[in-house]
């Protein structure tokens, strides 16, 4: 019960700080400018962010079915979709890095194909380390764009380059950890586990760190039976999704005001966007947050406060259609099957599932 009312007074605390930071940009910045900027996409510019936005979804549901099927995972379409929207309106709305939803997108399906989990786990993770090395060949493209062909500003090139090298950190210690089964989360978990925690924390971190090693072995697996066919579609799958992520400024700005960035300047925008999301999604929806920190990126090409702002209005627009989806798929397809479980427990036989959901936790 404790952890219920912090966790409420968390997100309480996070909407509060989000919602005081937007008000104070708006004054700032002038939200008369800012609906201006807005307006100026017109219904054209919309539609074709919310394409974009919809061609990406599409691409991230291939990546992944791809990698299931390379696990002798035959899943049909509709639970995949259903559990990607899902896991991306509780990834959005939750203070988490961009990573919360991940255990609704696999317990979903594990839940409707009765699959799993830690293999799930797994193909979830090697989606998300062809989506990080897709993501890092746009940011080396353009930092090597921005070093020999175009000549940008210090401040730029300083900024590009350290991003590229933040983001590389990560991505090759994920691809060392499940190439040589390192065993690096299970590892740290156990670290972890050693302090001194209450004797319910010790067993729930101890449990976390039997299903992350076998998650983790799950990868390693994947990685010693390297299908190169199947690992390739899907990376050129996730590909596709990270290219129409890295053209949605140049879509906005190019319908809204007429801009046409360098290859070298959206490369700057997308990394330094992505360490934004990374680190600073605190608050729901990164209300306050993203607005804030996109004057800042957008500022190193040119654009001023009141189109960043604008750009990331418009972002907000389209991606909270697709949270109200993933909503609509949370509570048709899992807190109302769960609901459900827990009533025919009550009758006296049928509570498994929500049984088996307390023993996960």
């Amino acid at each position: 019960m404790k952890l219920k009312v912090k966790g409420r007074l968390a997100l309480g605390l996070s909407v509060a700080v989000g919602l005081g930071g937007l008000a104070l940009i708006l004054w700032w910045v002038g939200w008369r400018r800012v609906l201006r900027e807005t307006l100026a996409l017109g219904g054209l510019g919309f539609f074709v962010l919310a394409l974009d936005f919809a061609l990406t979804f599409l691409f991230w549901a291939l990546t992944w079915q791809i990698i299931l099927r390379a696990y002798g995972i035959s899943a049909p379409w509709a639970p995949v979709v259903r559990a990607l929207f899902s896991g991306y309106a509780v990834s959005y709305l939750t203070p988490s890095m961009y990573f919360g939803g991940e255990p609704i997108r696999v317990y979903l399906v594990s839940r409707e194909l009765g699959l799993p989990q830690p293999k799930l786990y797994a193909t979830v993770l090697v989606a998300k380390l062809l989506e990080s090395v897709s993501l890092i060949c746009f940011v080396f493209l353009g930092g090597f764009y921005a070093l020999f062909v175009e000549e940008l500003p210090h401040p730029q090139r300083e900024a590009l380059l350290w991003g590229t090298v933040f983001l590389s950190f990560w991505v090759a210690l994920g691809v060392l950890n499940f190439a040589f089964d390192l065993r690096l989360g299970a590892r740290l978990l156990e670290l972890l586990r050693r302090a001194p925690w209450p004797w319910s924390w010790k067993g729930a971190l101890g449990r976390a760190r039997d299903r992350i090693r076998e998650v983790e072995e799950d990868i390693h697996q994947a990685f010693r039976r390297f299908q190169l066919g199947s690992t390739g579609l899907a990376f050129l799958a996730s590909f596709a999704a990270n290219l129409l992520i890295y053209l949605r400024p140049q879509i906005f700005f190019y319908f809204a005001q007429g801009i046409s960035f360098s290859f070298s300047k959206l490369s700057l925008l997308y990394a330094l966007s992505i360490i934004l999301g990374a680190l600073f999604w605190i608050t729901p929806g990164g209300l306050g947050i993203a607005e804030g920190g996109r004057i800042g990126i957008f500022a190193l090409v040119g654009v001023g406060e009141a189109g960043a702002v604008a750009f990331s209005f418009a972002l907000k627009a389209v991606e909270l259609s697709f949270v109200a989806v993933g909503l609509s798929s949370v509570v048709q397809f899992g807190l109302l099957r769960l609901r459900r479980g827990e009533e025919k427990g009550s009758g006296g036989g049928g509570g498994h599932a929500h049984d088996e959901l307390k023993g996960e936790k």
